[in-house]
């Protein structure tokens, strides 16, 4: 019973970080942080407002809204094309005034966009050791099972540290520059905390149920 609880365990902790690392543009409700702006000229009425949200692939722009001389237009929202290693594109630099930012947004991501892929690959490897060892209890599959999946809880581990910290400084920064930029969390660092709390779980579950199936095989021998 406990090997196929674990199974479970992985299986959820593998699905969110997978989510995690197909966040947006490819899906679109699951983000690292949007940032919103908004602009005014009292002088002529005019100003701008809307936000943009950054995810593992890129990055998808709110409605923006557009006001001169008291008229509002509203341009769509739009999404960069699916790819690693982004950059937030000039145009968008421009309407929004984000001058000064793109480094700090750019950088600060680096590290979390590819780790949290990789923590997401050696977790789907685990899950592999973990379904072999509720299929036939070894020793061999016991071992590797939990030598894998102790790396992908430090990975997972570390991916999200480094999210939290790569946020909170992304809204400083941000947020310091003016009183114009706002910053607030999307769901990817959360659902990677659930994912290495589960991972963790995980191992200390594998840990046990290698453990008493070695008991069980040596009484079995024993008899």
């Amino acid at each position: 019973m406990l090997r196929f609880l674990n199974v479970i365990i992985f299986l959820a902790a593998f699905l969110l970080l997978l989510l995690v690392s197909v966040s947006l543009p490819i899906t679109k409700s699951i983000t690292y942080f949007t940032l919103t702006a908004g602009f005014d000229a009292g002088a002529i009425s005019s100003g701008v407002s809307g936000g943009v949200s950054f995810g593992n692939w890129g990055w998808c722009t709110t409605p923006l809204v557009v006001e001169v001389f008291g008229i509002d237009r509203t341009e769509p929202g739009e999404c960069s094309e699916a790819k690693i290693g982004w950059t937030i594109d000039q145009r968008l630099v421009d309407l929004l005034h984000l001058e000064g930012l793109q480094d700090a947004v750019n950088s600060g991501l680096t590290l979390a966009l590819v780790l949290n892929p990789i923590a997401c690959g050696i977790t789907f490897l685990t899950l592999l050791f973990v379904l072999w060892f509720a299929w036939r209890q070894t020793r061999l599959s016991a071992i590797i099972g939990v030598c894998v999946g102790v790396v992908a809880a430090i990975l997972t581990t570390i991916a999200f540290v480094i999210d939290i910290v790569v946020m909170t400084l992304v809204k400083k920064n941000v947020e310091n520059v003016s009183s114009n930029f706002h910053v607030t969390y999307g769901q990817t660092t959360w659902m990677t905390l659930v994912a290495m709390i589960l991972t963790w779980i995980g191992i200390i579950l594998f840990c046990i149920a290698g453990f008493r199936g070695r008991r069980v095989r040596r009484k079995e021998e024993t008899y």
